[in-house]
């Protein structure tokens, strides 16, 4: 949605409100397993970083350069990481910190959610759109 190397709306819209959106109270998460295919200014742009486990040598560098607060002892602890650890750095804590993440407790699942039937329950149709909800 917002890759490096060209121009898209998204991308546009995601470096505005990673600039602009903090003074509106308006907050964005950016995830990806490859972070060196960001775009860089919007992931400057992030106050905040939880960094999980990378072993590409140019992901490590992309992600040094986007984080002026990741130390180079940080940094090589990366690599070696386990499942629900984490480097944790910027204004969500006073230091930058390696942390364990608690497993999900609840159910994991993914899908789609069924829009029709979460419209169908959601209460009044305009009239003139009844046809719209037939599937």
């Amino acid at each position: 949605l917002a890759p490096k190397d060209r121009q898209t709306l998204s991308k546009y819209w995601i470096g505005r409100i990673a600039r602009e959106g903090r003074k509106f109270g308006v907050g964005m998460c950016l995830v990806s397993q490859r972070p060196k295919a960001l775009d860089p200014d919007s992931l400057s742009q992030t106050n905040n970083k939880i960094i999980l486990r990378l072993v590409e040598p140019s992901d490590l560098k992309y992600v040094q350069q986007a984080s002026e607060l990741l130390s180079e002892d940080l940094l090589q602890q990366l690599p070696s990481l386990n499942v629900g650890e984490a480097v944790v750095l910027g204004l969500m804590v006073k230091v930058p910190a390696l942390v364990r993440i608690d497993g999900f407790a609840g159910h994991k699942g993914g899908g789609d959610p069924d829009i029709v039937s979460e419209w169908r329950g959601g209460g009044v149709v305009e009239e003139g759109d009844e046809d719209l909800l037939e599937v």
